[in-house]
């Protein structure tokens, strides 16, 4: 069974009326977001769990705490105007993700990183941030299987714990995928600050330590059973992707952003 994660930053003082405005509309578009909801519950009964009204109060006035299966929903709505309502030629790929990104921009919905080519990358990736919430009080709340919204202070501190991990796993030379002069100036300034501010932190550090070991276990299982799929094996061969995602992630995340929603679907 495939699995997919996505990640999105709120702006809470950009483009939310043009959102509560958009899912209001009646007639502004070929389907209205009233009308997409009818047919998904239509279609999928009991197990189908949004209810408009509820969508729309959220985004009126409680728009930080948007659930990640309600920011999902519209972003749905939003692909399948562009994908089956949307006037002109079809879009291809690169074209279609792009004006999807720049229609929830303008809302105040920021796409930062999506998991999409395996669901042994997705729960590499989805373990790590339960391994830090485990060790970390975060003003965070989860949505069942749905996923979680997330301050952006308590992710940027994610995020850097990922940039050290991934840094740790290329050092250990298990998969070599890059040299540290491959990347930008900037890019290489960030990975030697973050390590400066955590170098004397001794509690991450003892999580670095711990998940290091078990991912380096995990690894000499795949390189004698060969089960590639296995996420912490994943993880060794996405820890380039997973690093580059992290440090582009936290440099999109200025103040403006409020809160991060991760949404597992």
């Amino acid at each position: 069974m495939s699995r997919y994660v996505y990640f999105y930053a709120l702006n809470s003082k950009q483009g939310k009326d043009e959102l509560y405005d958009d899912l209001t509309a009646t007639t502004k578009y070929a389907k209205s977001f009233a009308d997409f909801i009818a047919e998904r519950t239509a279609k999928w009964g009991n197990s189908y769990n949004v209810i408009y009204q509820q969508v729309i109060d959220s985004v009126k006035n409680h728009f930080e705490d948007l659930l990640p299966s309600h920011l999902h929903e519209i972003e749905r709505w939003y692909d399948d105007l562009l994908r089956n309502h949307s006037p002109g030629p079809e879009l291809q790929w690169k074209e279609f993700d792009e004006a999807l990104a720049a229609l929830l921009r303008r809302c105040g919905i920021e796409t930062l990183f999506e998991i999409t080519n395996a669901s042994a990358s997705c729960y590499g990736f989805i373990f790590q941030y339960g391994n830090f919430e485990d060790e970390y009080e975060l003003d965070a709340f989860n949505e069942d299987d749905d996923g979680s919204n997330i301050k952006r202070d308590d992710f940027i501190h994610f995020l850097d714990y990922m940039i050290l991990l991934m840094c740790q796993l290329h050092d250990a030379n298990l998969d070599h995928q890059f040299d540290y002069s491959d990347l930008s100036e900037d890019h290489q300034k960030e990975i030697k600050r973050i390590m400066a501010d955590y170098h004397n932190d001794a509690k991450i550090q003892d999580l670095l330590n711990r998940e290091l070991n078990y991912i380096k276990e995990h690894w000499i299982e795949h390189q004698q059973d060969g089960h590639r799929f296995n996420p912490e094996a994943q993880t060794v061969f996405d820890h380039y992707r997973f690093l580059m995602a992290c440090l582009t992630m936290k440099a999109t995340l200025t103040e403006e952003y409020t809160r991060v929603l991760m949404i597992n679907a």
